[in-house]
């Protein structure tokens, strides 16, 4: 660490992490510094990542704790960081003070934990907060039509109130042009395309609604309304909201254009151990007939899949689930998850004679979207009932 440019007294944290500190390298993974700018808003959080820093300046070792399928991974990395031959400058992720390095060190123990530095480009922000908090993951669609009648509005303060970390994905702009540092297109607005921010503050004030973002770049900003040089700003509103004309990737836009450049809001909930009980466990596909044990819903073999019966002490239980599918060793997708919560407390019947018989009798209460990605999570009410069966199905 003392290699690097401009670092005079290196330590994990200097004086405590900043939404501001996250700086995006020459890596695809935006997503991830995202999840650490958002995640910088709750340092207990943040910092309870790391299991151990004592050795990181003396011996060079630090220990991280990542959540995978749900357990906990300990992942213990070095603190040699990969820096530029001309100016001794790091090549990837980095905080705004040299001095300061959760950031890339965080950045390797999660490039570790997929194997390379490469493994990590790409993904969802709010599933890497997760990962970092054990946390249960959620996304809700950001659509115009939504905005304009106040629901999408109403979901984001409901996932406020429900204590998660928020983040969003702007919508697939242009091609890429892989030539510059940051290849992702910018809109004439200043958003980019395909890109992750964290979602840092969610406001309601003299009737507007607004939403506070940071671009992971530490530039490149929204020019739109209510951006830093606005027009639609008071005086009092900017002092406020403490508003500065800055370019380092913080600004506040309207939902309404949000819901026009943005296509999702990913969300985190985090959970008091001492309100929520939390289990966890493991299903093996393979041992059910083959890698995606069923197949996917429709398949005559559905009733070949895993099925867990919850039951629950009180009726009208909240329920979160989440399953994940462990990738590739190259980090790879090899099968995407859905997850169906169906009625009742008889578990469908297995076997090609009988898989029908009670698969017709039970009623499917809600499931987890579709088939788009190794995870998949739902949030539901068990009204009036006490028990259901979750029946996870994968397709390849």
């Amino acid at each position: 660490p003392s290699e690097i440019d401009g670092a005079t007294s290196p330590a994990v944290f200097t004086e405590g992490a900043g939404v501001g500190d996250a700086k995006q390298g020459y890596l695809g993974d935006c997503y991830f510094l995202s999840a650490l700018s958002v995640m910088s808003e709750r340092p207990t959080a943040l910092k309870r990542v790391f299991v151990s820093t004592v050795y990181a300046v003396s011996h060079g070792v630090v220990t991280v704790c990542f959540y995978v399928n749900g357990s906990p991974r300990y992942i213990t990395i070095d603190t040699r960081l990969p820096l530029r031959d001309e100016d001794s400058a790091l090549i990837f992720a980095q905080s705004v003070d040299p001095n300061e390095l959760w950031v890339p060190l965080l950045e390797k123990a999660w490039a570790k934990l997929y194997h390379s530095y490469g493994a990590i480009e790409g993904g969802l922000a709010h599933q890497s907060i997760a990962a970092m908090t054990g946390g249960f993951p959620s996304s809700v669609d950001a659509t115009r039509a939504e905005a304009a009648d106040g629901r999408l509005w109403a979901k984001i303060k409901r996932q406020v109130s429900d204590d998660c970390l928020l983040c969003a994905s702007s919508s697939v702009g242009e091609e890429r042009d892989e030539t510059k540092e940051h290849p992702e297109p910018v809109d004439p607005a200043g958003i980019v395309g395909g890109h992750a921010y964290g979602v840092l503050k969610t406001v309601e004030v003299d009737g507007l609604r607004l939403l506070q973002l940071r671009n992971p770049w530490g530039c490149k900003e929204w020019t739109g309304d209510f951006s830093d040089k606005s027009h639609k700003w008071t005086n009092r509103l900017r002092r406020k909201l403490a508003v500065e004309d800055k370019d380092e990737g913080i600004f506040w836009m309207s939902v309404d254009d949000f819901a026009s450049h943005f296509r999702a809001v990913g969300a985190c909930r985090l959970f008091d151990d001492k309100k929520w009980r939390v289990q966890s466990l493991q299903v093996d596909f393979a041992a059910r007939g083959g890698k995606a044990a069923g197949g996917k819903r429709g398949s005559p073999t559905y009733c070949n899949n895993p099925q867990i019966l919850l039951k629950t002490k009180k009726s009208d239980a909240k329920v979160f689930a989440t399953f994940s599918v462990p990738r590739s060793a190259s980090g790879d997708i090899e099968h995407y998850v859905l997850v169906e919560v169906r009625d009742g407390d008889v578990l469908l019947k297995m076997g090609k004679t009988r898989r029908t018989s009670t698969y017709h009798q039970t009623r499917c209460v809600t499931k987890s979207g579709s088939y788009c990605n190794a995870d998949a999570s739902l949030d539901f009410v068990l009204k009036g009932r006490k028990t259901c069966i979750l029946v996870p199905s994968l397709w390849d």
